[in-house]
């Protein structure tokens, strides 16, 4: 008789939040068919505040603190966050730096944003005071810079609900990660994917993350973790994270980053930091080797070129704003 494993996964409880959890579940059975699955639905601070924008609850880690918790004390086996919200591990306590092991697993979604509306928008043509929902700082600088004319205000809430919103006339249009719609299986009335020059995306974005208790976990647990760690994904993975770890920034800064293996075989880096209102935008991109240890440093070296060009006094500028 087969030995049954256990593998309880903690997650927030959004539908995409769980969903996410169950493609990773799904993929650990599918490695070890002796493993079972169960699911805790933890609420973290961003849960217990739906309605305070991001910023104003510190953003870094506002969406994992608890369930990192609860990887800490043992209660789960493992969590599933999306990628970008895990905070880099200088802004984690120092006890979570030590215990917590955090890797990306499958493939990539798409990451880049999209904008949704109940209708068709002319974006040539777009009106003023015309009112887009988001909460990530990263987005509003860019539609601003793009369309200065624009609206952003702020919008909390799992995707249904902020749809739900927009469908309703609280927004004229929303802007999104493409790779929650695509994970819901949503259909809306009309959608369109941003360019990366219109709106380059956050690092990490359409990436899934495991964190493990590094302490204390089973060798045959961390064996199927790591199998479910994609080669192609990981490494721009890591040319984006190094970038905004140098940088230290998060999915809560005006910082986008967006690694690529493109089509002579190399990785293409391209990263963006802006002023809050858009007005200030720097960018930089360079290309290395595929490979991990040559995206690392492709990572850190536009970090310090944008070091140069003041970036740093640009984040802290925008940050005191986003406080305001």
């Amino acid at each position: 008789m087969t030995d049954r494993r256990v593998v309880r996964i903690g997650t927030r409880g959004s539908e995409l939040a769980l969903v996410q959890a169950h493609l990773v579940g799904d993929a650990i059975r599918h490695t070890d068919s002796s493993v079972t699955t169960e699911y805790a639905k933890i609420k973290t601070e961003a849960d217990h505040h739906a309605h305070t924008p991001l910023h104003k609850m510190g953003g870094k880690g506002a969406f994992v603190k608890e369930i990192e918790l609860a990887l800490m004390h043992e209660e789960i086996d493992l969590a599933v966050h999306s990628m970008k919200d895990l905070p880099p591990p200088g802004e984690q306590p120092s006890d979570h730096a030590i215990a917590l092991l955090a890797v990306p697993v499958l493939d990539r979604a798409s990451p880049w944003d999209v904008l949704i509306a109940a209708e068709e928008v002319d974006l040539d043509c777009v009106p003023e005071g015309f009112r887009v929902g988001t909460s990530s700082p990263r987005r509003r600088a860019q539609l601003l810079r793009r369309w200065p004319h624009v609206k952003t205000l702020d919008i909390r809430g799992n995707v249904p609900t902020r749809i739900g919103k927009m469908m309703r006339g609280e927004f004229d249009a929303i802007v999104l990660a493409e790779a929650g719609i695509e994970r819901l299986g949503l259909k809306v009335p009309w959608m369109r994917r941003f360019p990366p020059e219109e709106i380059l995306p956050a690092a990490h974005q359409g990436t899934l993350a495991v964190q493990i208790n590094g302490r204390n976990h089973p060798p045959w647990l961390y064996e199927i973790i790591h199998s479910l760690i994609p080669d192609e994904t990981s490494i721009p993975e890591w040319a984006e994270k190094s970038f905004v770890r140098a940088m230290n920034g998060d999915c809560h800064s005006a910082i986008a980053a967006h690694a690529r293996r493109d089509e002579e075989d190399r990785l293409h880096l391209r990263t963006r930091i802006l002023s809050s209102n858009g007005n200030v935008c720097l960018e930089e991109e360079g290309r290395c080797h595929f490979s991990r240890d040559s995206a690392g440093d492709l990572g850190r070296h536009l970090a310090d070129r944008m070091k140069k060009r003041g970036a740093e006094d640009i984040l802290h500028q925008s940050e005191q704003n986003n406080d305001d």
